[in-house]
């Protein structure tokens, strides 16, 4: 019962001065004040939380995942950022390994799948891959992708037209980083019209 008050009494102190919208739930409230307990963000930080948490399906961040959007909107910087100066070092430092990525075959398999599964163990594997998991496609998805244009539910990230994109907090590092990329189709090209142009 102690811990529970004491909870209680931080909670309310990492609240105070937080000037929460009207139309925020006290879900979202606790769920962000929970998720804040742990990043002791800036009053900047916490404003870009607020405006942020929601995922394109109206989900929060913070109670899915408990992330902030400050989180995410890091990682996506330095993904990007990687992808943008083609830094297969900065790159790899964004992944959590094993890494897995499937790209397209030229032809099905004998087993008719289109896709080879390919896992990276660590990032020293990254050289002979990051053509194949960087094309231009995916480049593309990246370069637009927002967080108001990703899913928070189940494993988050950005969910396609046929595939999808997933992030994971890394245990080792406590970043954001991505976890799997199965995003190589054309029907891609459908997510980047409804959403990035």
């Amino acid at each position: 019962m102690a811990i529970l008050a004491s909870m209680l009494v931080y909670l309310a102190a990492l609240s105070a001065g937080t000037d929460f919208p009207a139309s925020m739930s006290e879900k979202e409230k606790t769920c962000l004040l929970t998720v804040w307990q742990r990043t002791l963000p800036s009053d900047e930080e916490k404003q870009f939380d607020m405006d942020n948490d929601v995922d394109i399906n109206g989900l929060f961040y913070s109670c899915e995942n408990n992330i902030t959007a400050t989180e995410l909107q890091k990682s996506q910087t330095k993904i990007k950022t990687a992808i943008k100066n083609d830094d297969e070092q900065a790159f790899a430092s964004m992944l959590i390994y094993p890494f897995v990525y499937t790209p397209k075959r030229n032809e099905p398999d004998e087993d008719g799948s289109l896709f080879d599964y390919r896992k990276l163990n660590n990032a020293s594997e990254i050289h002979q891959h990051y053509k194949a998991i960087t094309p231009p496609l995916f480049r593309d998805v990246m370069a637009c992708a927002s967080l108001s244009k990703m899913s928070a539910s189940g494993n988050f990230g950005i969910l396609l037209a046929r595939g999808y994109i997933y992030f994971e907090r890394d245990t080792a590092s406590g970043e954001i980083k991505m976890l799997t990329i199965h995003a190589y189709t054309n029907l891609q090209k459908e997510w980047l019209k409804d959403h990035c142009q």
